[in-house]
């Protein structure tokens, strides 16, 4: 090959490095402009996201400083209405006893005190709702026998039930059981629910299923056999003020449940709840109670007084202060 030929191939190859040099220094500085850019991008996405997580963080805050004063104003409102509402019904209470009263008189007195008794108990469950939405509900715990609990309960719903023609039945296996919790709070969450029970049951029986399921844990569960609730509904029962047909019907404040709930919560449990249409419904939840401390509230007489009425012919005139 000629010295010219070999040249001119030499010159050639170099031209076309240079111009690979040439694309690789331009890949190298568009490179350099993409990670300058995504590196300001980046800062510039940071500084917006901080600026939303703030804006976020004072929206928050106002919701919740709203809603608390929202808590606060129902809660410090229904005890301001509660107490004239006792009063109402108080007068109530003995004017329908006034002899002297004409059948209208007395009929009109009476739709006072059982419009008085609905607004209370609307008024009571709006103070429970409050306080918990407020923070203001505590658990108070004590010594108490949990057996003369379900006693005692027994007594309340197999009369209720009597009167609507259903069957009740206690299904447990305590004996004298003295446990440390919260024995109001229970005994709230265990009436909403058997209360609800009885109320939307027409025929066929209730019952209250009590029974040890570990050291120190018991579970709880009311069953009826009434309509049941369908599936895509039983979210929705739980929420503040939410009823469905049924319960507008047959009246109350729609708090029951969700009061239930949370008071179960706050012990510590979850209320569950096993139900379809026409199949009744049952509500369960579990709770942690470690054995009494002391004697405090457990009440040591082996004769429980199962006082259900007075004797034919009897009646008592009292004054409660």
């Amino acid at each position: 090959m000629m010295p010219d030929e070999e040249l001119e191939k030499a010159q050639k190859k170099i031209r076309i490095l240079q111009r690979k040099l040439e694309r690789s220094e331009r890949s190298r500085c568009n490179l350099e402009e993409i990670w300058e850019r995504n590196a300001n991008l980046f800062q510039a996405l940071t500084r917006e996201t901080e600026t939303a997580n703030e804006q976020l963080r004072e929206a928050r805050q106002t919701a919740e400083k709203a809603n608390r004063a929202k808590s606060d104003f129902l809660a410090n409102m229904s005890h301001e209405i509660r107490t004239p509402m006792n009063a109402i019904l108080g007068y109530a209470q003995i004017l329908v006893d006034d002899e002297e009263m004409t059948a209208k008189q007395r009929k009109g007195v009476e739709t006072i005190r059982t419009s008085g008794e609905h607004l209370l108990a609307l008024i009571n469950d709006v103070l429970d709702l409050s306080k918990i939405e407020a923070g203001r509900e505590e658990l108070h715990p004590s010594d108490f026998d949990l057996q003369k609990l379900v006693q005692a309960l027994s007594i309340m719903f197999r009369m209720r039930c009597e009167q609507k023609g259903l069957g009740w039945r206690i299904e447990d296996d305590l004996s004298a059981t003295p446990v440390h919790g919260d024995e109001k709070k229970l005994r709230q969450v265990l009436i909403n629910l058997l209360g609800n029970a009885a109320k939307f049951t027409e025929e066929g029986e209730v019952v209250l299923k009590v029974s040890t399921c570990g050291e120190h844990r018991y579970r709880f569960e009311v069953a009826d056999t009434g309509p049941g609730i369908p599936t895509d509904r039983q979210a929705t029962i739980f929420e503040p003020f939410h009823q469905e047909k049924k319960g507008w019907e047959k009246g109350g404040t729609g708090l029951g449940l969700a009061i239930a709930r949370r008071y179960v919560a706050l012990m510590d449990g979850q209320l569950e709840i096993e139900s379809a249409a026409g199949t009744g419904t049952s509500f369960s939840f579990s709770l942690t109670m470690h054995p009494a401390t002391g004697t405090e509230g457990t009440g040591t007489e082996e004769n429980w007084n199962r006082i259900t009425r007075l004797v034919p012919e009897k009646e008592v005139r009292a004054l409660l202060v």
